[in-house]
């Protein structure tokens, strides 16, 4: 009876941790993909002036975004 509860504790640690792992990863996968998901109005002119889509705007690193609104500006003023 002793290697049966063993063999038991054994199993429901394991699946704990699984299922720990696999919860943690999902958390961290939600975290990253977030980011702005409304666009302000400076930036649908931007977008209307340089001929890209939101998709594109937000698929942008926020660096790439700044560069962008630069180029913009100097070719509105």
């Amino acid at each position: 009876m002793n290697i049966e509860l063993i063999a038991v504790l054994v199993v429901v640690t394991v699946v704990v941790l699984v299922v720990g792992a696999v919860g943690l990863s999902r958390l961290r996968r939600r975290r990253l993909a977030s980011g702005p998901t409304v666009l302000s109005i400076e930036d649908r002119r931007i977008l209307a002036e340089l001929r890209l889509t939101p998709a594109k705007w937000l698929s942008l690193t926020n660096q790439q975004r700044a560069g962008l609104r630069e180029k913009a500006f100097r070719s509105m003023a």
